[in-house]
Order: C-alpha cells, then structure tokens, then sequence
C-alpha cells in the first residue's frame, strides 16, 4: 500500500464513525404522576378529528430514525369500536406553526390495549431533517379515538432532561392543518401542553469530536510523503 494511500485509510477510520441512532428529544422517561392527557386524534359524533403537533428542532442535518409516543386508545362502542392504528406525520413550519408535510412515517404493527397507556414507536421512514429547522410530530386519526399523553406542568425540560432538539410548542388542529392554535393542557392555567415524545435521529457517518482534530496532521502527512517521493508504488 503506497504511504499516501496509508494516510488517507487512517484518515477516514480515525475521522468517521457508522451511522448510529441518537435520541435528540427524550420526553417519555419524564413521567410524572401529575401527567395530563389530551385528546387530540380521532372523531366523535359531534367533534370532527382533532390533530396534535409537537415541535422539535435538530441541531444537525440528518435522517429521522423513529419517534415514540404514549398514547391511550378508547374505543368509541358505538362510532369506533374497534382499533385503527393512527398515522403520525412529520411537518416543518416556523417556530410557531406546522405549515408543510414531510412525509408519513410507519406505523407499527399490532393493536394497542384498550384505555391502557402504551408507548408506540414509529420509523422515521427515511426522512431528511436540517439543521435549526422546526419540525413537528402531527398525530392524527380518521377513526379511533387517542388520547396523547403530556408532561406535567411541573416537569421541568431543557437540553440535558428533555434533550437538545426539544421545543415546548404543541399546537392543535380541527381542519386538517389548515389553520393551528396553541395546545393548552387542560388545567385553565393557560399553559400550553408538552406532549410526550421520543424522537431519535440517525447522522450518518459524522467526525468524532475526539478524533477530529487529526484531520489536519494526517493530511499535512500525506502531503509530506508525496513530496519527499514516498508515494512512488
């Protein structure tokens, strides 16, 4: 192997890393016992179908891997009886309003328990994410009725509890995305609800921060070697 060769092989194995799923909002192992939940996917007799978004917003440009959310399923005996799994779409928008869909991810297999909380994760579906974008994880039903479960008021989130791509924006929908409105978690405080979710990402192959400072020697080498004739087979 030719020393140029050599150095550019030691520079793509110190530098790069295989893609590998990391969380980037973590709001499921949050849990209180004071937890609400919202009702904000499927229709009633009176009520046409109500959507959920929750914001979130990378730091870097990658790939959705899964999101989770904690749901509760109640069958409706007369209207929806039984379980139609429910679709969750991810949107971007600005930092106030989910405005465009992205695309829809995959819904898992299976049929939740009735009027039991259940986490369901759901695969990102190979969607692009960018960086400083908002996002927004939109739940939405046509036929069973969902409750989304949300932090509690006294849950405190920030980078390091919640994760750093974490908002605490949710708003709601009654016309399928058309016009949006904050989503209040019930208490008559005002205060606009944290819906729980997991979301994951997957970035590819990135440099690591404790290797990527050689990027710079190793490429002085390979050019140190070429000039000095090294690089002759």
């Amino acid at each position: 192997m030719r020393p140029s060769t050599l150095t550019l092989f030691l520079l793509t194995l110190l530098t790069a890393t295989p893609g590998h799923a990391t969380a980037i909002v973590t709001t499921l192992s949050q849990t209180s016992s004071g937890s609400l939940e919202d009702t904000l996917a499927g229709p009633t007799p009176s009520w046409p179908s109500q959507w959920g978004a929750q914001e979130f917003i990378p730091q870097f440009d990658a790939t959705l891997d899964s999101v989770g959310l904690r749901l509760v399923w109640t069958p409706d005996p007369v209207s929806a009886p039984n379980y139609v799994a429910p679709q969750v779409q991810l949107w971007s928008g600005t930092s106030t309003t989910p405005t465009s869909l992205v695309g829809t991810l995959t819904t898992p297999s299976g049929t939740m328990q009735a009027n039991t909380t259940t986490t369901l994760t759901f695969g990102g579906n190979g969607l692009n994410l960018s960086a400083g974008t908002s996002y927004w994880i939109v739940l939405e039903s046509s036929v069973s009725d969902f409750s989304w479960r949300s932090l509690s008021p006294n849950v405190v989130c920030d980078a390091a509890t919640c994760g750093p791509a974490f908002a605490a924006l949710s708003m709601l929908t009654v016309d399928e995305g058309q016009d949006w409105e904050p989503n209040k978690d019930g208490t008559g405080a005002g205060i606009t609800a944290r819906m729980e979710v997991d979301v994951t990402e997957d970035a590819g192959s990135t440099p690591e921060p404790a290797t990527a400072w050689l990027v710079v020697p190793l490429g002085a080498l390979g050019l140190f070697l070429r000039h000095r004739g090294f690089a002759r087979t």
